[in-house]
């Protein structure tokens, strides 16, 4: 597959990404399942399936949902010990 091709193979799979996104909402709980419906290319492997696992790592952050870290803190944090005079 030459350079041409795997660029037309990206941006095939992100328009495909794009549009099950706006067509279903990114924060759509069943977005994962109607982007795996939405496959664009014959099969599931090669570069065009890394392409589209790509695009969907790039609009979403990936086809797993990813749990939060227990030891993570939040960002801002409410501090209790301190006063305000």
């Amino acid at each position: 597959m030459d350079e041409v091709e795997k660029k037309s193979t990206i941006d095939a799979a992100r328009e495909s990404v794009i549009r099950v996104e706006y067509k279903f909402g990114r924060h759509n709980p069943d977005l994962r399942k109607h982007l795996k419906e939405q496959y664009p290319f014959s099969r599931r492997e090669g570069y065009p399936y890394q392409a589209w696992l790509r695009a969907i790592r790039e609009r979403i952050g990936g086809m797993r949902i990813k749990k939060p870290d227990p030891n993570q803190l939040p960002l801002f944090q409410e501090d209790k010990h301190v006063h305000n005079h």
